[in-house]
């Protein structure tokens, strides 16, 4: 029981973007009029929030590169605590 329990821990851990300590945060702005934000990086994941055009975001980590569920993602954090992944396609840098 209590290594299911840490196995879920874990699981949500990594499923979660976070900003390491040595990553600096880039500013991207919204390009697209409305964009899901993911759980995790794929077009079938849970959307757990939306963002609207000209909404700015933080890039909290790497690109996930490689044309995953049909795009490049990016983890992002936002307003309200607003954390995962969005792809790459609808974002661009701030101005």
């Amino acid at each position: 029981m209590a290594a299911r329990a840490l196995a879920a821990v874990l699981l949500i851990c990594l499923l979660v973007p976070v900003a390491p300590a040595n990553v600096e945060l880039k500013c991207r702005i919204v390009t697209a009029d409305v964009v899901n934000v993911r759980e995790k990086p794929c077009v079938d994941a849970k959307i757990v929030g939306q963002l609207k055009k000209g909404e700015k975001v933080n890039r909290i980590g790497n690109l996930l590169l490689g044309k995953r569920c049909g795009f490049v993602w990016e983890p992002i954090k936002g307003k309200k605590e607003l954390a995962g992944w969005v792809a790459s396609d609808f974002l661009d840098e701030c101005p």
